[in-house]
C-alpha cells in the first residue's frame, strides 16, 4: 500500500508539472503575441483602426428658386462653401494631449480669418465636448468662406492631416436685397439658444452654423 501511494504521488507529481509546463507555454506565446500586436505594430493596427470607420457626412440642401408671374427669378441659389472639422482627426496618436487646441485650431482660425473671441471659443468647446463616436462627426467651423481663405486652406491642406473638409453648400441669392423679405422669408444660422430650444423639444440632426428659415411664409418649415 505504501509503495502504490508513492507512485501514485510520483504520477501525479509528473502530471501537475507537464501541466505547469503547458499552461506557462501557452501563457508566453499569448505575451507573445499581445507584444508583437500591441508594441512593435501598435501604431500600425491603430492607424488602420481609425480609417476603419464609417464616417457621417451632411449635405446641405439645395432649396428651389423662386420666381415671379412672369417667369423672372427673384431668388435662386449661389455658390458657397464652408469648412468642417472632424474632432477625432484633430489629434493624430503621436502628438501629446492638447495638440489640436495649441497646434492645429490656431492655424485653422489664422487661414480662414477667425480672430473673434468668442467665435474661437465657441468652436474648440465643440471640439472639447466631443466623446466617443461623437468625435467621428464634423461640425461647422466657418460658414461660407471667402475665395481668399480657401485657397490659403487648401495650400495648406497636408498642416491638417484629414481633419477638416470643405463642404460645397448653396446659399440663398436674394436678387432684389430686402425687397419683399416679409413674403420670401430668410435664412439665419441657428443660435446657442435655438438649438437648446430644439434639444429639448427633442428635434435632433441640428448644430451650430447650420441655417434655419426665419420669417415670412417659410418660417413655418424649417430646413437647413
Amino acid at each position: 500500500m505504501i509503495v502504490g501511494k508513492q507512485a501514485g504521488g510520483r504520477d501525479f507529481t509528473l502530471r501537475f508539472v507537464l501541466l505547469t509546463v503547458l499552461t506557462s507555454t501557452a501563457l508566453l506565446v499569448l505575451i507573445g503575441r499581445l507584444y508583437h500586436l500591441q508594441i512593435q505594430r501598435g501604431d500600425e493596427y491603430k492607424e488602420k483602426g481609425i480609417e476603419n470607420f464609417v464616417k457621417e457626412t451632411r449635405q446641405p440642401a439645395d432649396r428651389g428658386m423662386i420666381l415671379d408671374n412672369r417667369g423672372r427669378i427673384l431668388v435662386d441659389n449661389r455658390p458657397s462653401y464652408n469648412v468642417t472639422l472632424t474632432p477625432a482627426f484633430c489629434q493624430p496618436p503621436a502628438p501629446p494631449k492638447g495638440y489640436c487646441v495649441n497646434e492645429i485650431l490656431p492655424k485653422l482660425f489664422n487661414y480662414l480669418g477667425i480672430d473673434d473671441a468668442e467665435e474661437m471659443q465657441r468652436i474648440i468647446e465643440q471640439y472639447r465636448r466631443a466623446k466617443g463616436l461623437e468625435r467621428f462627426r464634423d461640425f461647422t467651423v466657418k460658414v461660407d468662406v471667402d475665395l481668399d481663405s480657401l485657397d490659403r486652406l487648401e495650400a495648406n491642406r497636408l498642416d491638417f492631416a484629414g481633419a477638416i473638409d470643405v463642404i460645397a453648400a448653396p446659399h440663398r441669392n436674394y436678387r432684389q436685397g430686402t425687397l419683399a423679405a416679409h413674403v420670401f422669408g430668410y435664412m439665419n444660422e441657428i443660435s446657442a439658444e435655438e438649438l437648446a430650444d430644439f434639444e429639448r423639444e427633442g428635434t435632433r440632426g441640428y448644430q451650430l452654423g447650420d441655417y434655419i428659415a426665419g420669417a415670412g411664409w417659410s418660417a413655418s418649415s424649417r430646413a437647413t
